[in-house]
C-alpha cells in the first residue's frame, strides 16, 4: 500500500523502514505469484495499473475486516460488548432519539462521532467504523433502515 500511496520505491521503503532492495524483491515476488504486473513503471515513478487497483481495493477490505475482528475480540475480552459506535452528521437530534432507549438500557454505552458529509459517513459505515449512523439525508450504496420520529420510530427498510 505504501508503494501505491507514494509512487516511489525508495520513499516507500523509507516509510516502511525496510531496505529498498528488499521491498523491490517483495513486490517482484508478489507480481510473479499473481502472474500480473501491479504497477506501470515510468522511470522511478510507479503508478497502479488496473490489476494493482483491484488488489489494493480488496486488500483494504481485508485489512478493514482484520481491524473489525481485532476490535470485536478486544471488546469481548474487556466486556465492552455493550458499546455502540454511532456516526452522526448533526448532533442536534440526538437527545430525542437516545433518551428513551438509554433510560431502559443502562448497560449500553454510545460512542458518538460527528462526521462532515454524507459520503464520508457512508464510507465509514460501509468500512465498519460505525455500528450505525444518523444522518438527515439518504445514504446510497449502504443497507439502510430509516427511523421516523413522526411514526414512533417504526422502522422502514430500504436496500
Amino acid at each position: 500500500m505504501a508503494i501505491a500511496d507514494i509512487g516511489n520505491m525508495t520513499r516507500a521503503a523509507e516509510r516502511l523502514h525496510v531496505a529498498q532492495p528488499a521491498l523491490s524483491k517483495t513486490l517482484a515476488n508478489l507480481e510473479q505469484e499473481l502472474g500480473v504486473a501491479l504497477f506501470d513503471r515510468q522511470g522511478r515513478r510507479l503508478q497502479l495499473n488496473a490489476f494493482g487497483k483491484v488488489l489494493l481495493e480488496r486488500s483494504k477490505r481485508v485489512f478493514s475486516e482484520l481491524e473489525q475482528a481485532k476490535q470485536q475480540l478486544t471488546d469481548m475480552a474487556s466486556n465492552n460488548a455493550g458499546h455502540v459506535t454511532v456516526g452522526v452528521t448533526t448532533s442536534q437530534i440526538l437527545p430525542n432519539i437516545f433518551v428513551d432507549y438509554l433510560s431502559q438500557h443502562t448497560d449500553v454505552k454510545f460512542k458518538l462521532f460527528q462526521v462532515a458529509g454524507r459520503y464520508e459517513i457512508a464510507r465509514q459505515l460501509r468500512d465498519g467504523v460505525f455500528d450505525l449512523c444518523i444522518t438527515s439525508c439518504r445514504l446510497h450504496n449502504c443497507r439502510v433502515t430509516t427511523l421516523s420520529q413522526n411514526e414512533n420510530c417504526s422502522p422502514k427498510s430500504y436496500s
